[in-house]
């Protein structure tokens, strides 16, 4: 039998020796940050990218020979051996959405003054999918914090100049270009004629939504003197959920301390809607406080329907009889009315058997009409007699008859054999006879 072989001590503690080097110089070349990085990004690109797209992804060659002729991808317009244009026109090519939106968002990032018009020519040639309305914003948004007026003046173009437009950018380049640079933003804004045929009114509201992340008293001073009607209000609605989102009730009420009712520019319609505002937002959290805000302004003109509802909902949520009284106390008129018939009809869709008998409870004056019609026609689809029944009690003849009139149409839909039945069975005015006449016939 042969003896096994044996190595020299020598020989073998050189040879393990020897293999325990290189070991340490691939740990070393593993750990280093040039290998890291370009491992990670070779995995990430691997898990995330679909055939043939890693290169988007990655920054690095794809199988097919023309990326291998480009060797970098289009990761980074700046750094690609493709020029940015061509790096735009080749990420919307893409047809997975969701790597066309990673290779796009990472040539945003590249984005530059001197780049820009051949980003923009190459975007304008492309041929674009229906969902890529998120990308072209995000590229104007991009746009806007380069050259914000080259972006605007190429949104609100309205000469056909632009090759492609995607609906309501314009409001968010303002937006964007106010939280950066208001004074730039406000004096562009101010410049555009009022004949423009864009929309002047979201332009100014968003204006002071973007300002507001900065300067939220200079935003709401601006929405203050603006001059526009239909956006005062949605800023006014703006200003008030932001004001009680950041300081509550107390920055509220200081808020509509400091606006002057008295000056030019419809100021005391511009409170008024204010004070209506800031009672809505106290009310969701605390009724009372709302309650006692629109009893400070009683007797000053500037407090409206529109306060006196919005404090009665919040009431309302935990007592609508509460509510209702209230109103009945503190107010009178065609705000009260107004207000009263509103709280009525909803009141009427929760409890109706409540709400008619703190009707029969009430003196049934003119002033009372708008209530008793608001509860007729909530009530019309469970008892359209009783429905009609009640609006035949409402004093003006106009509100009595239109009110009929809705309510029988209604019935006469849903069941017209039972609605012709009670309108031959009972007396109704002329001119709702007639219509139910012309109905039935």
């Amino acid at each position: 039998m042969k003896r096994p072989l044996t190595v020299p001590f020598g020989l073998w503690l050189v040879t393990n020796l020897a293999w325990l080097v290189v070991l340490a110089i691939v740990v070393i070349w593993w750990k280093s940050p040039d290998h890291t990085a370009s491992d990670e990004v070779d995995t990430l690109a691997a898990r995330h990218a679909a055939p043939g797209a890693s290169s988007l992804l990655s920054g690095r060659p794809a199988q097919d020979q023309k990326a291998k002729d480009h060797g970098t991808g289009l990761a980074s317009g700046s750094t690609a051996n493709l020029p940015i244009g061509q790096s735009f026109e080749a990420a919307l090519k893409v047809k997975d959405p969701v790597e066309r939106m990673a290779a796009f968002a990472a040539l945003l990032r590249d984005l530059n003054k001197e780049n820009l018009p051949q980003a923009l020519a190459a975007i304008e040639n492309a041929s674009r999918e229906p969902g890529d309305d998120a990308l072209l914003v995000n590229f104007m948004r991009s746009w806007v914090r380069i050259d914000p007026a080259g972006a605007m003046d190429y949104a609100l173009d309205n000469e056909g100049a632009r090759k492609f437009y995607v609906r309501n950018s314009d409001d968010k380049l303002i937006r964007e270009w106010a939280t950066r640079d208001p004074a730039a933003a406000m004096a562009y804004l101010d410049a555009i004629p009022q004949d423009h045929k864009m929309n002047r009114h979201s332009l100014h509201t968003n204006f002071v939504k973007g300002m507001a992340e900065r300067d939220l008293a200079g935003a709401a001073a601006y929405a203050e003197e603006n001059r526009f009607g239909r956006e005062r209000g949605e800023s006014i609605d703006f200003l008030a959920s932001t004001f009680m989102k950041n300081g509550g009730e107390t920055a509220l009420r200081n808020w509509l301390d400091g606006i002057d009712e008295s000056g030019e520019n419809k100021r005391q319609s511009y409170k008024e809607y204010a004070i209506s505002r800031a009672a809505r937002e106290i009310a969701r959290q605390d009724p009372d406080s709302a309650k006692d805000l629109v009893e400070g302004y009683l007797g000053t003109d500037l407090i409206d329907g529109r306060a006196l509802r919005a404090a009665a909902d919040g009431i309302a949520n935990r007592d609508p009889a509460e509510a209702v009284d209230w109103l009945m106390d503190v107010s009178q008129g065609r705000d009260r009315s107004y207000a009263v018939a509103e709280t009525i009809e909803d009141w009427a869709d929760d409890d109706p058997n409540a709400a008619a008998t703190w009707l029969h409870g009430q003196e049934l004056t003119p002033e009372m009409d708008p209530a008793v019609s608001a509860f007729a026609r909530e009530i019309t689809r469970d008892d359209p007699e009783a429905a009609l029944a009640w609006s035949s009690i409402i004093s003006n003849d106009r509100q009595r008859a239109e009110t009929m009139i809705r309510i029988g149409r209604d019935w006469l839909r849903r069941d017209k054999s039972a609605a012709a039945q009670w309108i031959q069975q009972n007396e109704v005015d002329p001119s709702v006879q007639k219509y139910f006449d012309r109905y039935l016939k």
